[in-house]
């Protein structure tokens, strides 16, 4: 449960950062695609549409690391024979943060570099 709140503000970043360049989409997922290697890519046409390279893979990195995670973080399993979603060790858990923490931070420098800012709503 404990991670369950930090996947939630990723993708909540993620829509933000989809609606500031005028993604307009019901799920975060819509606004991406697979290349041939099974990598998640942003759509052609948002791509062209923001014109920025940078900014996309920033986009791509944030939406690959919460999909990654988020049926396991957000979802129960209680079908017989699956395997179970519980992270019982601590350590395991602060990992997880921790690299969301790095991953975010590291992407937010670089849209910082861009010198890209979100207006606040007034």
């Amino acid at each position: 449960m404990l991670l369950v709140p930090p996947y939630k503000g990723l993708e909540r970043f993620v829509f933000d950062l989809q609606r500031a360049e005028g993604i307009n989409v019901k799920m975060i997922g819509q606004a991406f695609d697979k290349d041939e290697a099974g990598r998640y890519i942003l759509k052609r046409g948002y791509q062209h549409r923001i014109g920025s390279v940078i900014y996309s893979e920033v986009m791509v990195a944030l939406y690959s690391e919460y999909f990654s995670r988020r049926n396991f973080i957000t979802h129960s399993d209680n079908t017989g024979g699956s395997e179970p979603r519980s992270i019982s060790d601590r350590q395991e858990a602060k990992r997880i943060f921790d690299n969301l923490l790095n991953i975010v931070e590291y992407n937010a420098k670089k849209l910082k570099e861009i010198g890209f800012k979100m207006e606040r709503d007034a």
